[in-house]
């Protein structure tokens, strides 16, 4: 079973990438006030973001749901670690494709990560 922009962590839950987007006072005030705040609860705002990237990194409960943290990373960061990361996408000016993708894993749940226990 192929799926794109994501993998299957070690305990068998099936995880969307990790996304990394150029840093900027617009995509923060996005991910703050449209319908994935919940994910952050406003903490973008509150984060020290003087570096060039923002990294929001997502994952699971056991219970399936998904969750995400927000930090940020250089350039030098990206390339020396993450270039070639299996479990990145970096989005780099993508800005729509961004909010696109976060859009879409703010709507997965439970019955997305665990999809692949059935066949386990």
């Amino acid at each position: 079973m192929k799926v794109y922009n994501c993998f299957k962590d070690s305990k068998g839950y099936l995880v969307p990438k990790s996304a990394i987007i150029r840093n900027n006072h617009e995509i923060i005030e996005w991910l703050s006030s449209n319908k994935i705040q919940y994910f952050f609860n406003d903490k973008p705002n509150t984060l020290n973001l003087d570096k060039e990237y923002l990294c929001i990194g997502i994952s699971h409960s056991w219970s399936g749901y998904i969750y995400t943290h927000a930090s940020t990373i250089s350039q030098e960061y990206i390339d020396q670690y993450l270039i070639d990361n299996p479990y990145i996408k970096l989005f780099g000016d993508d800005y729509e494709g961004f909010k696109k993708y976060m859009t879409w894993v703010s709507t997965l749940g439970p019955w997305f990560t665990k999809q692949l226990f059935k066949h386990v």
